[in-house]
């Protein structure tokens, strides 16, 4: 029995071209062989496996045909027509990338790629830690498929549109820049940090008079103390239509939610869970972990109630213009009452209070 390619991606039959995507990644990076060194063999396996399986499941050629017949009609097994060329009458004009005169009466002839090969063109970089630093949300929905892993491609791209149409007006003005958002967490927005944006372009080539796709990669800086919103414009950076300048890419800013602090302009707020007991009678220490991973340490040594505060100065977000100068940390308390008390509790808490 043929390799179940939905299967070693982890994904559905109907998967979309993103889920296709999401999935190669994850898989991708598990099974590399520099993160299995004490296992390379079998990583050096699925690697293989997961790699030709994003090559022919992202190519909508071939994931046909493997839809129809398999693993075996993929790669050659599948009976020919009568001595037709192989493709013909599959797609219009025939499938050209799978034609081969090799198998008797012809047939498809599919042969997977270096993985290698198809690893560095997904993620731009053949380096295991470059690519686990790319940042996902711009991997995804920017290539339309491996198509024949090299060479000119026509379909969709990360900036949409159709560069084919007759109807495009042409016009020296530079087009609406391309808008996208770039979620930062609050620890990013805290130290800054470079992010590395994978982009495909689509770029009027005039010598050939026809469109090819370039890959590139941004990089970003983010810098302490940026607030959502904040706007970064890239110029040129993006599709290159004939007759046009090249598009603008701005990329804008957004704060993800943190689970335990929350941001207004520079001040930071945490809330701190605290008993009853540690409310009324605490004389223990509260240890608060910083965004940075420094540690912050609050002496519990007087009644704590719900409106009680507490302020950290310059223990806050870095002001963006002047990241030496930082905002307070202020500390709420979230004080967990018990959900009931026995008669003892009950009536040794009327003798205390």
């Amino acid at each position: 029995m043929g390799k179940d390619y939905y299967q070693v991606l982890g994904v559905k039959r109907d998967a979309t071209d993103d889920e296709l995507k999401k999935a190669y990644r994850k898989m991708a990076l598990k099974w590399h062989p520099d993160k299995n060194v004490n296992n390379k063999e079998q990583a050096q396996l699925k690697f293989q496996d997961v790699n030709e399986a994003y090559e022919v499941l992202s190519d909508k050629q071939k994931r046909t045909i493997y839809d129809q017949f398999g693993e075996e009609g993929l790669k050659g097994g599948m009976p020919g027509n009568g001595g037709a060329e192989a493709g013909a009458g599959f797609f219009p004009g025939g499938a050209q990338s799978f034609r081969s005169g090799s198998f008797p009466g012809g047939g498809f002839s599919f042969h997977s790629s270096d993985p290698s090969k198809i690893f560095e063109q997904f993620f731009g970089t053949s380096n295991l830690h470059e690519a686990e630093g790319m940042d996902p949300m711009f991997m995804f929905g920017n290539m339309g498929g491996m198509g024949g892993m090299g060479g000119s491609r026509r379909g969709s791209s990360f900036f949409g549109g159709d560069p084919f149409g007759d109807h495009m007006p042409r016009s020296s003005k530079r087009p609406e820049p391309l808008k996208r958002d770039l979620e930062c967490t609050l620890e990013q927005l805290y130290t800054g940090c470079t992010k590395k944006l994978k982009i495909t372009r689509k770029v009027y080539d005039e010598r050939s008079q026809s469109m090819r796709e370039e890959e590139k990669i941004l990089e970003v800086n983010v810098r302490p103390g940026w607030k959502a919103g904040t706007k970064l414009t890239y110029e040129g950076e993006g599709d290159l239509l004939p007759g046009r300048v090249a598009q603008d890419i701005v990329f804008i800013i957004q704060e993800k939610l943190h689970a335990k602090f929350r941001r207004e302009n520079d001040t930071l707020i945490y809330t701190a869970k605290i008993t009853l007991k540690d409310a009324l009678v605490g004389q223990g220490t509260l240890t608060i972990k910083t965004l940075d991973d420094r540690e912050l340490h609050l002496k519990l040594d007087s009644v704590v109630t719900p409106t009680t505060r507490k302020v950290f100065v310059g223990e806050g977000m870095p002001n963006p213009k002047d990241p030496s100068r930082r905002g307070d940390l202020h500390v709420h308390f979230d004080i967990q009452f018990p959900s009931s008390l026995n008669t003892n509790q009950v009536e040794l808490l009327r003798q205390a209070l």
